[in-house]
């Protein structure tokens, strides 16, 4: 026992001396190589072993707990809040959620619900069917959070009587107008009507009087809410005659015949900004492109009862700061209507002439340049246009003796080639001319005034086939409420 004692404890002195022999004979010079050549061995190993663990663990965590919190929903939205549907029709709605990683997302499980399905019903995809005429409220839910939309069940079609001085609708699946839209609740008249558009329920009439307003020179609009049937005025201080009301995005473009100038109306705020035109442009129809409006400048003088020489159009540049004027000279005096091509390259301006010496023009302007680009001559005075998603262009006119209607057909894809010219247009006997053309959002047909009938012809741009003649009275302005 002793003896293998002493042997273990023998063993053990040896190999301390060895080990201390080792720790000993190290490397003894100032460079970072060991002695035999082998490279050293790196105590900043541990180190970056250990930072690229406690990096790579942390940058786990970090992305583990990133993935594992859901964005929350912050905002709903409906892309309309007002909107009409006739009866056994189907529109649908868009609901978009907003979420707190900035996404927007569109394809969520909604709930939709109709709080008359008497009067509406809707499916879970957001497609919603008028049943009956009435109005109901459609909503749409997520997580909590509900957004609203009304709905009229009934005319989709608004317009006015130019004469009568009325708001009047046309429902296009029973075939029924309704002559004074306003006729159980009307508070305010119309003076001189000239123009209409819709935004979010309200229809926004351009009134050529004054609403009692103490000043002769201010101007507005007529609010029409189509829901309540309740109307109100928006004046503005230097705003005189107001004669066309064009409505892009949330904004109304009103302009001032005898100021010479344009409104621009925040439709959230109803606050306006006017931008003068040239001294005496007396602008008209208008068109807005982007953040460029282009004004028919009529030159017309109420004294002399002339029409300055030459016709213009008045470009009021927004995006400019200050904005900008710029005027296009045109072939003829007097142009009073306009209309874009549907791939929106160029703008179309009927010029309609002095009715007695010199006759209606036709003039393209390139809206890529600003640039008269071709004119022709249709004969006689024409007046309205629009232009049909085919790119044929329909203007009318009247017979020189105001006791038919005359359309012309120009198409606008193939070098303004003249379809239906002066020798065969598109007669409408007994019209008293075509005192209004407007292309439906429905279908794309054509709604044509005829005032010696009192009716509007419903036309197919295709193949000029009338599909309906509803009594409309005087009709002007129709407003489709998409």
């Amino acid at each position: 026992m002793f003896s293998q004692k002493l042997l273990r404890s023998g063993l053990f002195i040896v190999l301390a001396l060895i080990a201390g022999l080792a720790i000993g004979c190290g490397d003894d010079d100032d460079d970072d190589d060991n002695d035999d050549g082998t490279p050293p061995v790196d105590d900043d190993v541990d180190d970056d072993v250990d930072d690229d663990v406690d990096d790579d663990v942390d940058d786990d965590v970090d992305d583990d707990l990133d993935d594992d919190t859901e964005p929350e929903l912050v905002g709903l939205y409906l892309d309309q809040y007002a909107r009409a549907i006739p009866q056994t029709v189907t529109k649908s709605f868009v609901a978009t959620a907003q979420w707190s990683d900035d996404t927007i997302t569109t394809d969520e499980n909604f709930v939709w619900e109709s709080d008359d399905t008497g009067v509406l019903t809707v499916d879970q995809s957001g497609n919603a069917t008028g049943v009956a005429d009435g109005v109901a409220t459609l909503s749409v839910s997520l997580q909590g959070m509900t957004d609203h939309a009304d709905v009229i069940v009934g005319a989709d079609v608004f317009f006015f009587d130019a004469v009568g001085h009325f708001l009047s609708s046309y429902d296009r699946i029973t075939g029924t107008v309704t002559d004074d839209y306003l006729a159980a609740t009307r508070d305010i008249a119309f003076e001189v009507p000239s123009a209409m558009g819709i935004w979010e329920g309200v229809a926004y009439v351009a009134d050529s009087g004054a609403h009692d307003v103490p000043d002769a020179e201010d101007g507005g609009l007529v609010l029409v809410d189509l829901f309540t049937k309740t109307t109100s005025t928006l004046e503005y201080v230097g705003l005189d005659n107001p004669w066309m009301v064009k409505i892009a995005d949330d904004k109304a473009y009103v302009s001032g015949q005898l100021s010479h100038n344009l409104a621009v109306v925040n439709l959230w705020t109803e606050e306006a900004e006017l931008y003068d035109l040239s001294a005496d442009c007396a602008p008209g129809d208008m068109e807005v492109v982007g953040d460029k409006v282009y004004v028919a400048c009529s030159r017309y003088n109420p004294v002399t009862w002339a029409y300055g020489d030459p016709g213009q159009v008045a470009v009021l540049d927004l995006s400019e700061n200050p904005a900008t004027v710029t005027l296009i000279d045109l072939p003829r005096v007097n142009p009073q209507h306009m209309a874009i091509t549907p791939d929106g390259s160029s703008l179309y301006v009927v010029s309609t002439g002095d009715y007695f010496s010199a006759f209606g023009f036709v003039s393209e302007i390139e809206l890529a340049s600003d640039t008269l680009v071709d004119f022709f001559d249709l004969g006689n005075s024409p007046g309205p246009i629009a232009i049909a998603e085919n790119g044929k262009a329909f203007i009318g006119d009247a017979d020189a003796l105001w006791t038919d209607g005359l359309v012309y057909v120009v198409d606008t894809n193939d070098d303004n080639a003249i379809l239906r010219g002066v020798d065969v247009p598109i007669l409408f006997a007994g019209a008293g001319g075509i005192m209004d053309i407007a292309v439906s959002a429905f279908g794309g047909d054509l709604y044509l005034a005829n005032w010696g009938t009192t009716q509007t012809s419903i036309m197919s741009p295709d193949d000029y086939t009338i599909s309906g003649t509803p009594a409309t009275n005087f009709a002007q302005g129709y407003s489709f409420w998409q």
